[in-house]
């Protein structure tokens, strides 16, 4: 995608398109969020352990996890390749992007680092994921 961007973004003369790169950049980064697996982590979290024990929940979890911990991980990566990939973008073609866009941008780099900050301050939860 980068070396995609940075070929076409000298090609790109208008806002308009621009706007389009933006747009899907804002898509990707909103369906990579990797919110699944820490939800799922809070909400066993709260559950007693001996009635998951008792239900037989506690085997299955964890291999009902191994999928979502690679999706999770899978997203964690994507949203790292759209850091680098806005860090170019701005790095290059700053004087081709308009005000909107740059805090587009921004808002976006905002919400991932929001997310990373709250999940990496639930030690339990990433404990458990490590497990």
């Amino acid at each position: 995608m980068r070396e995609l961007l940075a070929q076409a973004g000298q090609k790109l003369e208008s806002a308009e398109q621009w706007q389009e790169i933006i747009d899907q950049i804002s898509l990707l980064y909103q369906i990579t969020v990797p919110k699944l697996l820490q939800d799922e982590l809070k909400a066993n979290q709260n559950s007693n352990v001996g009635d998951m024990i008792d239900q037989g929940r506690i085997k299955s979890s964890t291999q009902d996890m191994k999928p979502k911990f690679k999706q999770s991980y899978t997203k964690s990566t994507i949203q790292l390749m759209l850091t680098q990939s806005v860090y170019q973008i701005v790095q290059r073609y700053f004087e081709s992007l308009t005000l909107d866009q740059v805090q587009i941008l921004l808002k976006n780099l905002d919400t991932q680092l929001k997310f990373a900050k709250e999940f990496n301050s639930e030690v339990n939860l990433r404990y458990r994921l490590w497990k």
